[in-house]
């Protein structure tokens, strides 16, 4: 039974730990060597512990399939909020790696202190089966982004009488700025559209109006999103998800 002693166990864990970490800097180097492999080794048992428990709350999440806004004609949620991800976690994360077939992380860090894990969905709730989970800690470069590249099937037939919407579901332990950058491919141009997700709010979602871009329609190849993120240091940010959808504007 979880509880009672477990819980006195667990604190007096956390409390042994505290310490090494108050104390690290007078301790001679045997010392912190032992106390590492120790610290090592009771990640390890906790990650595999997550893991399982990653795995066994997704099963119970059921909102596989993004629900499509009203008059859209395509949506679609990126694969690593709706399959379990190859590699589920990344520490010390380089830039350019891939998340999985649609998304990667970049960042110019010169130090990456960046620690990257995938996280189950809430059951019973509207997220996704999978989130995507991330903790920066000093961080020296000057961006932060997840590139999301949009499957042809969204540029297929688009039009400048589209509007390309997003909907994000974010959290992040300290005040934070983000950004979602649509960009458009067509011919040698890239057309750039930026908006920023209001953070006082869980599901932020931002539209873009296509009306108000130079797009050449005939010469459209591409398109992927940025979500970038501004000064992330010392911060955790959970994207619970992600959905991109595109609806033809409303003509008056």
């Amino acid at each position: 039974m979880i509880g009672g002693l477990d819980d006195l166990a667990r604190q007096r864990t956390l409390r042994r730990w505290t310490r090494v970490t108050e104390s690290a800097e007078a301790m001679d180097p045997a010392t912190l060597a032992n106390l590492r492999d120790q610290a090592s080794h009771d990640r390890a048992v906790l990650d595999r512990a997550i893991a399982k428990m990653d795995g066994r709350l997704a099963g119970s999440v059921t909102n596989t399939a993004p629900q499509a806004p009203r008059d859209s004609d395509w949506v679609w949620r990126p694969d690593v909020f709706s399959s379990r991800m190859t590699a589920p976690g990344h520490a010390g994360i380089a830039s350019g790696t891939a998340l999985g077939d649609s998304v990667k992380m970049f960042h110019d860090c010169p130090v990456s202190e960046i620690s990257l894990r995938q996280t189950a969905g809430r059951a019973y709730s509207a997220s996704a089966p999978y989130g995507i989970a991330f903790d920066v800690l000093n961080f020296a470069g000057s961006f932060l982004s997840l590139v999301v590249e949009l499957p042809k099937e969204a540029v297929e037939g688009l039009t400048l009488s589209h509007v390309v919407h997003a909907l994000v579901q974010i959290e992040a332990e300290s005040e934070i700025e983000v950004y979602a950058r649509l960009n458009v491919k067509h011919g040698p141009n890239t057309e750039q559209v930026v908006r920023e997700l209001d953070m006082r709010h869980s599901t932020p979602e931002v539209d873009f109006d296509l009306a108000y871009t130079d797009i050449a329609e005939p010469r459209i190849e591409s398109a992927w999103l940025d979500i970038i993120f501004g000064n992330p240091r010392m911060n955790r940010v959970v994207l619970r998800d992600l959905i991109v959808s595109r609806h033809l504007r409303a003509e008056m």
